[in-house]
């Protein structure tokens, strides 16, 4: 049986002007993860990784934390999917298209938590209307739709387990949501539910998928014991 582990990028730089790049702690949590590799006793049989920024860096750190060298394949279909971009985009005909988008943006935040908490609730109500393609009327063609990305990422999946034989260890970096859709292919998952899963997947998490010829299986899903400090715990 063979063993694929995926791994959510550490923390992105929100906020910024560039979110693809890991912030410092981004960079601590990829490295704490490698470290924690190592000390398991887990080798590297094949890496694969997305093709953004905050995925190599994570790559990086994981490496720089075992002390290894690895050669690393890139499949486009293991980045994210495009629903922040397009948010970013069409805020304001959002709002004016929606009043529950309306009645969230122009709920009053306080500090940078609740920040955060506050953009995670936009995200996530427009997140399942975008994926069921309420608002498609509205997002040009330069956007890859809901339905696309799931289709990629699916077959991003399949080309992993098949490529992991018997025996074998493969390591998966990439973004929440082909996470989800992994897990959603291993479980049986609706769009809703694949979407509610990506919201808790934690920065730098590990899940497993045990892969024979017969099916793939979710072992472990979101493992973090090993980032001990609470400050390091991170879904944004």
């Amino acid at each position: 049986m063979g063993k694929v582990y995926f791994i959510r990028h550490g923390q992105a730089s929100v906020f910024s002007d560039n979110y693809d790049q890991l912030s410092d702690l981004g960079h601590q949590q990829a490295k704490k993860l490698g470290t924690f590799l190592k000390k398991e006793g887990i080798e590297i049989d094949q890496l694969y990784c997305g093709p953004l920024r905050r995925h190599r860096e994570t790559v990086a750190g994981i490496l720089d934390g075992m002390g290894i060298s690895q050669e690393v394949t890139e499949i486009d279909g293991l980045k994210e999917h495009q629903g922040y971009s397009i948010l970013k985009k069409y805020m304001a005909e959002l709002m004016e298209e929606d009043a529950k988008i309306r009645e969230l943006v122009n709920r009053p935040w306080t500090d940078f938590k609740d920040q955060i908490k506050h953009h995670i609730r936009i995200y996530e109500y427009f997140s399942l209307k975008w994926a069921q393609g309420t608002f498609n009327h509205l997002i040009s063609d330069e956007f890859q739709p809901w339905d696309a990305f799931a289709i990629a990422a699916s077959k991003a999946f399949e080309r992993v387990t098949a490529e992991t034989p018997s025996g074998a260890t493969t390591l998966v970096v990439t973004s929440g949501g082909p996470k989800a859709i992994a897990c959603g292919k291993a479980m049986q998952l609706d769009t809703e539910n694949i979407l509610r899963t990506s919201w808790v997947i934690y920065n730098c998490s590990v899940s497993e998928f045990l892969v024979n010829s017969e099916r793939t299986s979710l072992s472990t899903f979101n493992h973090i014991t090993y980032l001990k400090d609470k400050e390091h715990r991170t879904l944004v």
